[in-house]
């Protein structure tokens, strides 16, 4: 069994109970303690990992994944965490995350240009 069918069973039930579990298996794996790919040992597909690990998607989301279906992403581009909360957190691009443009003051300096 894999930390994911663990959160699937609800034996792990928490977000922040996944994260201490997961720190603890990827201690161990780093160890040589536990062998395998290490997505492989959390129960995760590559493109998972990388939003667990660098997207800051939680492994609740990604095991409710496991339970319903993913998000209609492409599996070739990155996924980030956009908004909400586990298990139900918004996952797109990085790339599509709304920018709102910074207007910048003009200072006035009284004099008037010729």
């Amino acid at each position: 069994m894999t930390l994911i069918d663990f959160i699937k069973l609800e034996i792990v039930k928490s977000h922040e109970q996944a994260e201490e579990f997961a720190a603890d298996l990827v201690d161990r794996w780093h160890a040589n303690q536990i062998p395998g790919e290490l997505n492989d040992v959390l129960g995760l597909t590559p493109r998972e990992y990388q939003a667990w690990a660098t997207g800051h998607v939680s492994l609740l989301t990604i095991a409710h994944w496991h339970k319903t279906s993913h998000p209609p992403l492409d599996s070739h581009r990155p996924w980030f965490k956009k908004s909400g909360v586990p298990p139900q957190e918004v996952v797109g691009y990085l790339n599509e995350t709304a920018h709102t443009p910074v207007k910048q003051s003009r200072k006035k300096t009284g004099a008037a240009s010729k």
